[in-house]
């Protein structure tokens, strides 16, 4: 009879020690395998047979298989798991009985009486059968989904690196923005273009970093080097070029700055670094130059035109044909006519409002392009002298974190004078025809009217859950046409969403780097 080896530990034969650890390896493996049935295996989710790629049949993959949830069970809880699993936002509605009609296997279910709460991360965190179980009927019970769509999500930079500069250490950063540094202004090139250099630590001059800078740094550049109270126009130069006295640090920039608000009196009250041994500037070939000037547009968004026209419309597609030629509808509405030979058909949510935007400045505001490049629009009938002119925005503000739901834009298809105050007069008018560009800008006291049943005058919610944000409106949202000052150039307010009721209600003037 063969000795076994509990017999050969208990007894202490000599190779009893080797049973020992044949027993402990084999506890091991029977351990390891026990905690991994016991852990819920890794799944994903997508939507499938839907129109547009935020709705559809839900589909889990188990057991590298593709297979649909049962409905038993199946509420706007579990679609929103489901849509945020899938890398949507919540579920705007969920659907039963194989809304989709997707053709599955009629033995194949992987999830059934599934329970969730909506705040887990995976369906398989909610309460269900055991994956693969299940009494149900795939072509006639599968579980469906039409999810909101998330737009991109800001989360503040660290305070330490405001700019976000790549591969630069707290410590180097903090000794950089210690740096003490004096500005002047040289002339350079025709005109009266102003090459920027600086001296930092009382070391030889050079260059300014043109990587942060926009016209909000050019306004606060004019004011330190007194030639004007507002930067017009930004330049920018090669360093090898530049054969200015007293540039002596020609090799790369010496200060970096950026962040400004524009309305600074120094720019040490923006973020600021400076090292003779030159800063993170990725455009490190290059030198920055200003043109200053005491003359300046200033746009001023009318907060109560706003507040007091919005509304939401239901529109066919087919109405908005010539303002998807402008993207003006989300992804999903494009998603439709690329996918439903019906599309025509399909509504869409517009959230619409009319917006004035006056000139408060000394001087015209006009289009940054050139007359002979603006591009004529044959379904509008008129010439686009900006790409952009405003920006629309729905979003929410958690711990710092602005995430965005929807959105919308404005070309400038037609800058005009609509209104002006007494003593202003009228000097721009669009043309409608394609042989004569007219004239666009606004003029100083005067007004560009757009009002709400203009193409584009909305923000296209229909993927939008009903509930509470915060709407935004910025005027020159890319700071490419100077202004006098831009703590004026947004609207914020507050927006409430509902099944049949749109509201805003405390809209107010801000900066545009206010959320």
């Amino acid at each position: 009879m063969p000795i076994s080896c509990e017999q050969r530990v208990r007894f202490k034969i000599p190779d009893g020690l080797v049973c020992q650890v044949i027993k402990f390896v084999w506890l091991c493996i029977l351990l390891a395998s026990s905690n991994a049935a016991g852990d819920a295996p890794a799944t994903a989710v997508k939507l499938v047979d839907g129109f547009s790629s935020n709705e559809g049949t839900v589909m889990l993959l188990f057991n590298s298989t593709w297979g649909p949830v049962c409905d038993d069970g199946w509420n706007l809880d579990a679609a929103s798991v489901a849509c945020r699993q899938a890398g949507f936002g919540p579920a705007m509605t969920y659907t039963t009985g194989n809304r989709y009609r997707t053709r599955l296997r009629a033995d194949v279910m992987h999830l059934d009486d599934v329970r969730c709460t909506g705040t887990e991360t995976a369906l398989t965190d909610c309460r269900s059968r055991p994956l693969g179980q299940h009494d149900c009927r795939a072509n006639f019970e599968a579980a469906g989904a039409r999810c909101s769509v998330l737009g991109p999500s800001r989360t503040p930079a660290p305070d330490w690196n405001p700019l976000r500069l790549e591969g630069a250490s707290r410590e180097w950063l903090a000794n950089m923005s210690r740096s003490t540094f004096r500005l002047q202004g040289v002339s350079y090139g025709h005109g009266s273009s102003l090459a920027v250099i600086a001296e930092v630590s009382n070391g030889p001059a050079g260059a300014v970093c043109v990587d942060d800078v926009t016209l909000r740094e050019a306004n606060v550049i004019c004011r330190q080097l007194g030639a004007g109270q507002y930067g017009r126009f930004l330049h920018s130069f090669q360093i090898s070029d530049l054969t200015l006295d007293g540039l002596t640090n020609s090799s790369r920039p010496v200060l970096l700055l950026g962040n400004c608000l524009g309305n600074e009196t120094l720019t040490r009250q923006c973020v600021v670094y400076g090292s003779n041994r030159g800063v993170p500037c990725k455009s490190s070939a290059l030198a920055l130059g200003v043109t200053c000037t005491s003359d300046l547009p200033d746009l001023v968004p009318d907060t109560q035109a706003l507040q007091t026209s919005v509304y939401l419309a239901k529109v066919p597609l087919y109405y908005m044909a010539c303002a998807l030629e402008e993207n003006c509808a989300s992804p999903m509405a494009f998603e439709l006519q690329k996918n439903d030979p019906h599309w025509p058909f399909a509504n869409r949510n517009l959230l619409k409002f009319s917006s004035i935007v006056a000139n408060e400045g000394t001087r015209d505001f006009l289009p940054l392009r050139d007359t002979g490049t603006w591009e004529w629009h044959l379904c509008h009938m008129h010439y686009h002298s900006m790409e952009y002119f405003a920006h629309y925005e729905v979003y929410t503000r958690h711990n710092r974190t602005h995430q965005t739901f929807a959105s919308g834009h404005k070309a400038s298809f037609c800058l005009e004078d609509n209104a002006c105050r007494d003593g202003s007069q009228p000097r721009f008018h669009c043309s409608q025809d394609p042989t004569e560009r007219g004239t666009q800008g606004i003029s100083p006291g005067c007004k560009d009217i757009y009002l709400h049943d203009l193409d584009c005058q909305w923000v296209d919610v229909t993927e939008l859950p009903y509930g509470r944000y915060a709407f935004r409106l910025v005027v020159n949202p890319e700071y490419l046409v100077a202004e006098a000052s831009y703590s004026n150039n947004a609207i914020i307010c507050d927006l409430y969403y509902s099944v049949n009721h749109v509201s805003l209600s405390g809209c107010r003037l801000t900066h545009p780097f206010e959320y």
